[in-house]
């Protein structure tokens, strides 16, 4: 599979929101890591982020409007604001001549502007552009697209969204010879790309000219026009009516033709008429199609699909075949030529997906959960909570039962910001961020609380193509542990990519030598925990010899000597932390039985003990996370090396894991 993936085509706000990310990312240069929980404003001609709105999109779209300023000659500025009583068309109208957007492009200027306080929204274009953005077009947009999310930080993705609908048009009519592009945009990679897309015909790119300001294409439906857009018994016809819902612009949330995960993903976004008309002709286009069944699931691909063209995943339910888009968009990835990937294993369409498109690269834990309940009815109760756990549970939930992107976002960052200190969550922020290729929205929540969090910041690093940062942090790590193999992997890379090939050249005879070296000092003390998962229960006591224990668990803990020569264990220092305050509960070395007084381990010993764990008093976590930072030395050696790991416990409130468990 190609390295540079694009998008994860996800309902309109996130599909291109995503896809302009990934390829900005992989276009721009260093750029600066935030401070925690706070976002610094640019210094950008072509944003003003008066509202505090786009946070960490900020500097993709500042990449994005740049890239439109050289290559397609149209000044694109964007400004957030909150307008108070000025009615935006007279903001608009002011701004656009106080910046004179456009005056100095070669092709004209497009003003974006976002009233956050009365969740208003304009695109105003230079008189050079009014052709190729009619009213219509941009009115919709603005009142479709950008509007809904003006008053909070997914507007960043919303922009995007709607920048790349505006680029696409540019070039589709500029291929079709309805619009004069400055020259030079013709012959990037880029450009011959999408016209490669056009270029097999079918007409322009999706027409909305003709929709309907005015209408509710949410609107609930009567059971005479439920019937139209069914879930049928054979996939074929449900398909069938899957593009009726597209011809008639249904937008109905609770539609039964889908499943209740896409339900949930459908409530939470804009009904986007292009991106519903760009579907249909894509599916058209790509006919006929064929499906793949395997039990209850089933794929419908096609042969020769168009560019664009998206597998439509089936789940049976109740005897009917039901349309799965949230297990869609939350696995497959949209490439540069048009077609897609599956970019992820754990999805109960791999079996048909794998023989479509080839094996999985990733296996990430984002399976939906078992629920008793209606998905929605589980949803609204976490949502009338306020605790950082009914977050982080709400934000899993949606992302991976209903891959609902921009709110899962959300969530995630909330648990963060009211739980700082709770490896659990940011551990699973992090590694959604990565997925999402969003590294400016979750490194300013990240901390090194182990060595599986340090390496999800040097990919993090890695994403915003940060190597100055990454070359910082692996240097720090490698102090702990100058023998860690994969650190000093890191730490080469991040030379390479700054061309400080002397430094990389160093590095790479340093590990050469580690890994000739009989000893195998780069094999570390590691431990192991069984269960991997133990229970948290915070919500009952347990007795030990007359003292009440709060927050208790139980699991052993093991302790293996991988390398190949005999260590000296020099601590084990422990903490606790997680949704409360976190505690040092000191140097546990000794509860482990060593064979020599001396707490040596022969190479490939083990050693185990099993433990209550808890608190003497109520230590305030809705869950906990045990960090163990082990430190050793090897025989012969001066040089100390140490390894922080932890253990994750499930909490007796999240019943989420506890179905899943």
């Amino acid at each position: 599979m190609k390295r540079n993936l694009l998008i994860i085509l996800c309902l309109a706000v996130v599909a291109a929101a995503v896809w302009d990310i990934q390829r900005s990312i992989r276009n721009s240069g260093t750029a600066a890591v935030f401070p925690a929980a706070q976002f610094t404003q640019l210094d950008s001609k072509y944003l003003e982020d008066r509202a505090n709105l786009l946070g960490g999109f900020s500097n993709i779209l500042d990449e994005v409007a740049r890239r439109w300023d050289e290559t397609l000659g149209i000044e694109l500025k964007i400004i957030t604001f909150r307008g108070g009583a000025t009615p935006i068309e007279k903001a608009a109208v002011k701004l656009f001549k106080q910046y004179k957007v456009g005056e100095n492009a070669k092709t004209g200027g497009l003003l974006i502007l976002i009233d956050a306080e009365n969740r208003q929204a304009r695109i105003e274009p230079s008189l050079t552009l009014e052709g190729l953005y009619t009213d219509a077009i941009l009115g919709l947009l603005a009142h479709d697209q950008l509007a809904p999310y003006a008053s909070y930080r997914a507007v960043g993705m919303a922009i995007m969204d709607v920048v790349r609908y505006l680029e696409n048009r540019a070039i589709e009519q500029a291929f079709y010879g309805n619009f004069e592009i400055h020259g030079s945009y013709k012959d990037t990679e880029y450009y011959k790309m999408i016209a490669g897309m056009y270029s097999g015909g079918a007409g322009a790119q999706a027409d909305i000219t003709q929709a309907d300001f005015d209408r509710d294409y949410k609107k609930a439906l009567s059971d005479a026009e439920l019937k139209r857009y069914a879930p049928a018994a054979k996939p074929e016809e449900t398909i069938a009516a899957y593009k009726r819902s597209f011809r008639d612009y249904i937008g109905y949330p609770e539609l039964p033709l889908f499943t209740k995960g896409s339900q949930e993903m459908r409530k939470r976004y804009p009904y986007a008429v292009y991106e519903e008309r760009d579907r249909l002709r894509n599916i058209e286009r790509s006919e006929p199609l064929y499906i793949e069944i395997d039990g209850d699931y089933a794929v419908a691909y096609s042969k020769t699909p168009a560019p664009r063209f998206m597998p439509i995943l089936m789940k049976k339910l109740d005897g009917l075949w039901r349309i799965d888009m949230s297990e869609a968009l939350k696995n497959l990835f949209f490439l540069n030529d048009g077609g897609f990937s599956l970019m992820n294993a754990n999805t109960p369409y791999y079996k048909s997906l794998e023989e479509i498109y080839g094996t999985a690269k990733h296996y990430d834990d984002m399976r939906a959960f078992p629920l008793q309940e209606e998905l929605s009815a589980v949803v609204k109760k976490l949502e009338e909570r306020t605790d950082p756990l009914a977050k982080f549970m709400l934000a899993e939930l949606l992302f991976r039962n209903a891959f609902a992107f921009v709110d899962a976002l959300k969530y995630y960052e909330e648990a963060a910001r009211m739980a700082p200190t709770d490896p659990r969550f940011i551990d699973i922020f992090a590694q959604r961020g990565l997925y999402a290729f969003l590294p400016d929205l979750v490194l300013p929540y990240m901390k090194r609380f182990d060595h599986e969090t340090a390496l999800k910041i040097l990919r993090l690093y890695s994403q915003k193509k940060n190597y100055t940062e990454a070359e910082k942090f692996a240097s720090q790590e490698l102090e702990k542990n100058p023998f860690d193999l994969g650190m000093l992997g890191w730490l080469e890379w991040a030379y390479k990519k700054q061309d400080k090939n002397i430094s990389a050249a160093s590095i790479r005879k340093k590990i050469e030598k580690i890994k000739a070296d009989p000893k195998a000092p780069g094999k570390k003390v590691v431990l192991s925990f069984k269960p991997d998962r133990a229970v948290y229960h915070s919500l009952s006591t347990n007795n030990v010899d007359g003292q009440v224990i709060y927050g208790h668990s139980e699991f052993s803990v093991t302790m293996t000597n991988t390398s190949k020569a005999p260590v000296e264990i020099l601590s084990v220092n422990l903490i606790s932390a997680g949704t409360g305050a976190t505690s040092g509960l000191g140097d546990i070395k000794d509860y482990w039985e060593y064979p020599s007084s001396d707490r040596v381990l022969e190479p490939d010993q083990s050693l185990s003990f099993k433990k209550l764990w808890g608190f003497t008093s109520e230590p305030g976590h809705q869950r906990v996370s045990y960090i163990f930072d082990v430190c050793w030395k090897q025989d012969g050696r001066l040089t100390k090396q140490c390894n922080a790991q932890r253990v994750d416990l499930i909490s007796d409130q999240n019943f989420l894991e506890a179905g899943k468990k």
